[in-house]
């Protein structure tokens, strides 16, 4: 107590109130006899609303004590006794009939209602939005119907954070005036959390997920572009704002020279220049907040940040403008920014350790701040429908009351143990005479506040969820009274034909669903009628049903819903969403196939990879070579597989090189000495070059990984080419590039001649035994190799394009073959095609075939039959399908375009 007293003391002379004491304080002036003059010399006071005395005895106990003014306490009929209100019972009146209530002792048998007349009606909710949508559409019935005024009716809550917040939407969402008092955490105003998002970046030092949504937040204007930010993202992990500023300045001279790394990424040289002054802009307001200070000096430097010069990045200014006139969310940001203020500065006069403390630190703290404390905002108006909390609804007479979200542990809210002592010692202190509350009580006083809400004269609704958003089930309060479970809403959303609409979605969705009925009907006999509240959304609906179904595959899973059923047996007809089709990829704009005949003409130079990818996934390959599409990612912290691959292909590239004239048939001691060398100096040009390798750290580990697992590989390989009396005659032959043309020439799969301009690198070229000049195309692989099947639908086509090229080069070849370094001998020769036979001339034909197919515009979302979706493709909300192709292959389907 002493140390409490000298706490107040302190408060005191700060001139500063604890909020906790204010009922302490109004007694201390009732006391000192400051009562009349506080309301005006009037002489009597009536006070109401008071369902229980809780913080409230001291000021009860001196109202009681007091002369001067004749009081009048309204206090709920109670079918519990409380121990405090008990002790008054020699000046207790019963006002109006006593109910049921005993004549002994004037107060109702029972625990259940109490004082009200009005029916009950209690109804089970598979959901929170299920039941507000419920308590809208009666709501509106009362009040369409006349049985009570907008104000006469309360929808009561228990929380005010999240159900006041629901219902009031629900309500205006259904045309219905409603008012509430909004309460919101600080800490989710808008305006707060982005003013949270900036320290949290200055306590992440800047990595690139804090700087991006920084950047693209719309309450800061930076004046950066994404676009530099996200392409130096993909190339390397950056983090803190001098690292961001020379990579932005390594960037000019790649956007400069059109290097490949930043092709297709939409950047240009006059934006990046202005990039990199943005950034230092941004940098001069950013900074400061990178050193560690003290507890007071970051107070001063938050209230800064929110100064009345526009704030931070014009953080006063931007909050000032409504998005698709949402005021409240600017009534919201600027009332939370002025209270944040006020928090801050009393804050700030209050002793504060010296410790520095990091900018991670501070964000910690004043996270903490801004979740403690509250925003109670009332809605303008002030008319409509009452959305309360049931402190605020205590007592009050309604003609009609919806109590939602009536879940057990909700209402009445089972109150945990806070502070020092166990409900056991609370018990006690209680006892001894002081104002400890203890859960027996606390549940005593939830269900007074039950009943003080539910007990109306006029009819009371209440409702609670049968699960929670997870689906987990829930139970209703013990307050609720018994009912039948099988009244519970129905859990498909299905719009009834008995039930008027009440919002505009409601309306839409019945008109939708009265289409879907009429369709599932094999002859209708009339058309449907339909009155949507917005008509425009209902044939956007059709339209995109139509598009679901001729893209969609999992209509096949039910034969006969909405489409025939297919026919039995191997004619039976193709599903739409496996061919191109105007909902599934195929382009035929004119204008459009005028651009892709341009950008994909005769002489475009493919590469075995765009075509494979085509054959695997057209859709893909729309997204990601002909829109240039990428998805934001930043750059792997571990060494990606490709920049594996592209290292240990140039060790071997390099080796063989060396060694080809004088292959050793064994890795000795000298030649695995120069191998380390070979390697060492491969991962040193990298690491000079700036290629981002991964994590410094994991690439060290990654790095040992591939010299062991490259050594391993040509130890094994140098032994088998001894044994089969192979030999390697060229590494990274190189075809196509520049000037060259390299042209592969034939028929399609329709038979009519095509040419293929085409270029690339081989890894290896290898000679048969015995100089019989037999020559195999050779593919490293870092992982599986692909089988040979995978060419029968040119999801494989690499080996068969390289072979071609080098026999159009004089080559007598025997094979293409695949080996994996992570796995050398397993298998020997992966994708094994020979040159000449039947699944290399098919895989060539189909590999012709391409571009046609490209320059028709058909970009199908359907997988090869050997290939799969794969997780970098465009997900399933982009493509809208899962389709795979369960025979053949697509390059004689060119959709609707009869011979393409």
């Amino acid at each position: 107590m002493a140390v409490y007293r000298a706490y107040r003391n302190s408060l005191r002379e700060r001139g500063l109130l604890d909020p906790r004491a204010v009922n302490a304080h109004i007694a201390e002036r009732i006391d000192e006899g400051a009562l009349p003059a506080a309301i005006g010399g009037a002489r009597e006071l009536h006070v109401y609303s008071i369902a229980s005395p809780r913080t409230r005895r001291r000021i009860l106990a001196a109202l009681a004590r007091q002369e001067e003014v004749e009081v009048h306490l309204y206090l709920p009929l109670e079918a519990e006794p409380d121990p405090y209100f008990d002790a008054l019972a020699d000046r207790t009146e019963i006002i109006g009939a006593p109910g049921s209530g005993s004549p002994e002792d004037g107060r109702p048998r029972g625990g259940g209602r109490v004082g009200g007349a009005g029916p009950v009606q209690v109804q089970p909710v598979p959901d929170a939005a299920r039941e507000m949508a419920w308590v809208a559409r009666r709501v509106k019935e009362v009040l369409a119907s006349g049985r009570a005024a907008p104000h006469e009716v309360a929808i009561v809550a228990r929380s005010g954070r999240d159900n006041t917040h629901r219902a009031y939407r629900a309500l205006r969402r259904a045309g219905v005036p409603a008012t509430a008092r909004i309460r919101t955490p600080l800490d989710e105003v808008p305006a707060l959390r982005a003013l949270l998002l900036v320290l949290r970046g200055a306590g992440r030092n800047w990595d690139y997920r804090s700087l991006r949504a920084l950047l693209a937040h719309p309450y800061f204007d930076t004046r950066v572009d994404l676009r530099s930010i996200d392409a130096i993202a993909a190339l390397r992990r950056v983090v803190g704002l001098e690292s961001w500023t020379g990579a932005l300045e390594q960037l000019r001279p790649l956007v400069e020279n059109k290097a490949r790394e930043v092709r297709g990424r939409g950047l240009f040289l006059d934006r990046v220049e202005k990039d990199i002054e943005a950034f230092g802009a941004l940098r001069e307001v950013l900074d400061p907040l990178a050193d560690a200070r003290s507890e007071a000096d970051w107070i001063d430097l938050t209230l800064a940040l929110l100064g009345e010069d526009r704030g931070l990045f014009r953080l006063r200014r931007r909050v000032c403008d409504p998005v698709e006139e949402r005021w409240e969310v600017v009534r919201s940001d600027q009332r939370g920014i002025l209270l944040l203020e006020r928090l801050l500065r009393e804050w700030r006069e209050l002793d504060h350790p010296d410790d520095p403390l990091p900018p991670a630190g501070w964000h910690a703290l004043l996270g903490k701040l801004l979740q403690a404390n509250e925003l109670v905002l009332s809605t303008p108006g002030q008319k409509g429908v009452q959305v309360l909390e049931a402190h605020d609804a205590a007592l009050v007479p309604f003609a009609h009351t919806f109590v939602v979200h009536a879940n057990d542990r909700e209402f009445p809210r089972a109150g945990g143990a806070t502070g020092v002592f166990t409900d056991t010692e609370r018990r006690r202190l209680a006892a001894l005479g002081l104002p400890l509350a203890h859960r027996d009580e606390t549940l005593r006083r939830e269900r007074g506040l039950w009943r003080a809400v539910t007990q109306q004269a006029g009819p009371v609704c209440i409702s609670y969820r049968t699960t929670d958003a997870g689906g987990t089930p829930l139970l209703p309060s013990l307050m609720v009274p018994s009912h039948e479970d099988a009244a519970e809403l129905p859990r498909i959303r299905r719009p009834s034909d008995e039930l008027d609409p009440v919002t505009p979605a409601e309306a839409d969705r019945r008109a939708a669903f009265a289409i879907h009925r009429a369709l599932g009907v094999p002859d209708p006999t009339e058309r449907p009628r339909i009155a949507p509240a917005r008509p425009e959304r209902v044939a956007r609906a059709i339209v995109a049903a139509a598009a679901e179904i001729h893209r969609g595959p999992g209509l096949e899973r039910y034969p006969g819903f909405l489409l025939p059923a297919p026919a039995p047996g191997p004619g039976r007809a193709v599903h739409p969403a496996f061919r191109p089709n105007p909902w599934n990829g195929h382009l035929r704009d004119p204008d459009v196939i005028r651009e892709l005949e341009r950008r994909f003409h005769d002489d475009y130079r493919w590469s075995a990879g765009q075509l494979e990818a085509y054959a695997r996934s057209p859709f893909t390959f729309l997204v990601e070579r002909v829109l240039w599409l990428e998805g934001v990612e930043e750059a792997e912290e571990e060494t990606t597989p490709l920049t594996f691959g592209s290292v240990a292909h140039e060790i071997l590239e390099r080796f063989y090189a060396e060694f080809m004239e004088r292959l050793p048939v064994a890795l000795e001691a000298s030649v695995e000495h120069r191998l380390a060398e070979i390697s060492d100096e491969v991962c040193a040009e990298r690491a000079e070059k700036g290629e981002w390798l991964g994590v410094a750290s994991l690439w060290e580990q990654t790095r040992e990984g591939i010299v062991a697992a490259v050594r391993n590989y040509i130890e094994w390989e140098l032994g088998h080419m001894a044994r089969k009396g192979e030999c390697p005659i060229e590494t990274e032959v190189g075809f196509g590039f520049d000037d060259e043309r390299a042209m592969l020439a034939g028929t399609d799969i329709r038979g009519r001649a095509a040419r293929l301009r085409i270029c690339g690198r081989i890894d290896r070229l290898d000679r048969d035994a015995g100089g019989t000049g037999v020559f195999h195309v050779l593919d490293y692989k870092s992982g599986k190799p692909p089988p040979a099947p995978r060419f029968d639908d040119a999801t494989a086509l690499q080996g068969v394009l390289y072979a071609q090229v080098m026999a159009d080069r004089g080559y007598a070849m025997g094979s293409c073959r695949y080996r994996s370094i992570r796995s050398p001998g397993s298998p020997l020769n992966g994708g094994l095609v020979r040159f000449g036979e039947e699944r290399y001339e098919r895989a060539l034909t189909m590999a012709l075939s391409i571009p046609a197919r490209v320059r028709a515009g058909c970009f199908e979302a359907v997988v090869s039959r050997k290939g799969d979706w794969w997780s970098w493709d465009p997900p399933r909300e982009v493509r809208r399908s899962d389709a795979q192709l369960a025979e053949g292959h697509r390059f004689d389907d060119f959709g609707d375009v009869a011979g393409g």
